[in-house]
């Protein structure tokens, strides 16, 4: 009910042809267009924003890692990680990665579908796969 009053007077407002309100003016001069939210086709729509970045990483996560290898279909044997160095405490602190599984549809809580674990801890194996399509019913 409440997303109904709301809704009822931006309708008002809307077709009466009022110029935009003032939030709405100000996030079309500062929102930054991006192409795609599909993975590989980099990272230069982000640019503008570098200056708000600086040097720290866009994606620590595991999915980012993984992908970043270029490789579209692989296992990783995480029993085979370096005792210690830098790839042993990259792997060592929780990374989050999305973890569908079979029940996915979207809409979903945002925690129903990113884990943050310890992934050695958990899995001795990790298969990335770059790209999947929805399951299809059998005929």
């Amino acid at each position: 009910m409440s997303r109904l009053r709301w809704l009822l007077p931006l309708a008002i407002f809307v077709a009466l042809g009022a110029s935009a309100p003032e939030p709405e003016t100000w996030i079309r001069t500062h929102a930054i267009p991006l192409k795609t939210v599909e993975a590989g086709h980099g990272f230069d729509d982000l640019q503008p924003l570098a200056k708000v970045v600086g040097d720290a990483r866009i994606d620590d996560s595991l999915d980012h890692a993984l992908a970043s290898a270029g490789i579209p279909l692989f296992a990783l044997d995480l029993r085979q990680l370096p005792p210690q160095g830098p790839v042993a405490q990259w792997f060592a602190e929780p990374r989050s990665a999305r973890s569908i599984g079979a029940v996915y549809g979207g809409g979903q809580p945002p925690e129903w579908s990113i884990a943050t674990l310890r992934w050695p801890e958990v899995f001795d194996v990790i298969l990335f796969v770059e790209k999947t399509t929805a399951a299809r019913a059998n005929p």
